[in-house]
């Protein structure tokens, strides 16, 4: 169970990956490839929506989920996002996941917090433990993004995180992504 979990988990992040390629290269280029992408990301994140352009539909499709009542939010990042993106993930059986995007799109940060009900439990290899107000909590470093896992209230967060997606070598500091499960509160 802990492979198939790790192995969803990592199949999860590639296509966020690709997804989040796709979203910066049309919201940060203005020359006509960036309108040549509009087409390919419709087509590649059709369950993205963001929240400035249609909160009420981001809402009613958060609110599909489950456990959407306890899901906690930051009450603050590591910097101001300008663009926020929603989405639900189905996965296997009636498994889902509820992704929040945050982007700053002038200094290329972003930062990612994936809630679900399921039992989530990262790979060994790499995992370096916390300690925080709330708890330990799982902190793993790729080489490009950072993650916090976090077991709070029967629910799973997956915080993944990448001060500069152009610079994949600039880091956030560990405070700083602990600030963020510090500062998570319910809605």
């Amino acid at each position: 169970m802990t492979f198939k979990k790790s192995a969803i988990l990592s199949i999860s992040g590639l296509c966020l990956g690709i997804v989040i390629v796709f979203i910066f290269s049309f919201i940060t280029e203005t020359n006509s490839s960036a309108y040549a992408n509009t087409g390919q990301l419709k087509v590649v994140s059709e369950k993205l929506i963001e929240r400035s352009n249609d909160s009420n539909l981001s809402k009613e499709k958060l609110t599909k989920v489950p456990f959407h009542a306890k899901v906690k939010t930051p009450t603050s990042l590591p910097f101001e996002a300008d663009k926020i993106f929603d989405e639900v993930q189905a996965y296997t059986g009636e498994s889902v996941e509820s992704i929040t995007h945050y982007y700053n799109t002038n200094k290329n940060s972003y930062i990612s917090i994936g809630v679900t009900d399921e039992n989530v439990i990262p790979a060994d290899e790499g995992i370096v433990d916390l300690q925080t107000k709330k708890g330990t909590v799982q902190y793993f470093d790729n080489g490009v993004f950072q993650f916090i896992f976090i077991n709070e209230d029967g629910l799973f967060y997956t915080i993944k995180a990448q001060k500069n997606i152009k610079k994949p070598e600039l880091k956030f500091s560990k405070d700083e992504l602990i600030s963020i499960v510090t500062g998570l509160k319910a809605h």
